[in-house]
C-alpha cells in the first residue's frame, strides 16, 4: 500500500515537475516514513514474534526495501 502510494506521488513529480509537486511529494514521503516507523514499533511491542518475520519480510518492496 505505502509503495503503491509513493510510486503514484514520485510518478507525479516526474511527469508534471514543479516545485510544489517536489514539496508534496517529500512531505507525503516523510509522512510515510514516520508511519511505518510507528507502526513497526507497535507491531513490535503488540507481537513478540513480529521482530522474527520484521527479519525476513521486506518493509516496503518485497524482495528489495
Amino acid at each position: 500500500m505505502y509503495a503503491g502510494a509513493l510510486l503514484f506521488i514520485w510518478a507525479a513529480v516526474l511527469s508534471h515537475s514543479s516545485l510544489w509537486t517536489v514539496v508534496v511529494a517529500v512531505v507525503v514521503t516523510t509522512i510515510v516514513a514516520i508511519r511505518i516507523d510507528i507502526e513497526e514499533r507497535v507491531l513490535r511491542e503488540r507481537y513478540i514474534e513480529y521482530d522474527t518475520y520484521a527479519q525476513t519480510t521486506k518493509a516496503i518492496v518485497p524482495y528489495l526495501v
